[in-house]
Formats: structure tokens, C-alpha cells, sequence
């Protein structure tokens, strides 16, 4: 089975619980980790007794608290690179858009960047965060250009 959670962690919990039910032989999680105590202790719940029971998980991005075998992308280290290489290129002023502040993605992320950005004496000028669905976030894409929502002007649509 296959299943999209939207960034929901309800949803994401859910889906579990119904692939525990199922019996399925393993499941594996693709996609951030939620930094949220309550999530994480429905998450444990559901998998703690699947794991006993001899089913196997594996999660990939870094998921703080469960005790699942993890691929763990180098997010940190590759926003800090990012970082390095945009200031060796000549910028010195820099934004950015992030994603919800609850995924650990995207707090990985946004701190290698500021990391690589003190090693050579900048400092993070802008922050814009968005929303779990683009949606809530106020942001679309359309033909390769971002604009925001706006008092009395909606975000593009894709």
C-alpha cells in the first residue's frame, strides 16, 4: 500500500494504524519527521506493539524520538554547503522560504544554512515560513514564479 499524508500527522498516524491492522510484513515512512511531542507518542503507540509483534519499520529523514531503523539525508550539512558556496559566488544578502517549522527537514535545513552563512560572518536577513499544504502556506507556483498571498490579492494558483 501506498499512502500520501499531505504532512498530516493525524493522517500519517492513521495510515500506520491501518497497515498494522492490515498485517503488513514492513512499513517505511518517507518524509520529514514532525517535532511535536503528542505526534510522537501517538506514532510510538502505534508502531511499538507493531515492531513486538515482529513487523519492521524504517524511516527516512531523522524522527527524534522513534526507536526505527533510519536513512538519515544530510540535510543539515547540505543547506550548510549551499550556505558556503552562495557566499563564495558573491552574495551577501540572503531569504528564505521555508517550509512548516515543525518538520524536522525543515528546521535541518534552515539551521545548516545559518551555519554556513556565520562561518563567513553573515547572518540570515529573512525567514518567510509557509504552511503543510501550499494552501495554508499562502504560496503557489505558476510558471516557475513564486508570489505570496497579499492583502485582497490571493496567492497564484498552479
Amino acid at each position: 500500500m501506498l499512502a500520501s499524508t499531505f504532512r498530516e500527522p493525524a493522517r500519517e498516524i492513521a495510515y500506520v494504524s491501518m497497515l498494522r491492522a492490515q498485517r503488513a510484513r514492513a512499513i517505511l515512512l518517507i518524509g520529514s519527521g514532525f517535532q511535536d511531542r503528542a505526534w510522537e507518542r501517538a506514532m510510538d503507540a502505534e508502531l511499538d506493539p507493531y515492531v513486538r509483534a515482529g513487523g519492521r519499520v524504517a524511516v527516512v529523514s531523522r524522527h527524534r524520538s522513534l526507536r526505527v531503523d533510519t536513512v538519515q539525508p544530510e540535510n543539515r550539512a547540505g543547506a550548510a554547503e549551499l550556505a558556503k558556496a552562495l557566499v563564495a559566488l558573491g552574495h551577501r544578502e540572503f531569504a528564505v522560504l521555508t517550509g512548516p517549522p515543525e518538520l524536522t527537514t525543515v528546521a535541518d535545513r534552515l539551521a545548516g544554512f545559518r551555519e554556513g552563512l556565520a562561518g563567513a560572518g553573515i547572518g540570515l536577513d529573512r525567514v518567510v515560513r509557509g504552511g503543510r499544504s501550499p494552501g495554508r502556506a499562502g504560496i503557489w507556483r505558476r510558471g516557475g514564479h513564486w508570489r505570496p498571498a497579499a492583502p485582497g490579492r490571493p496567492a497564484s494558483s498552479p
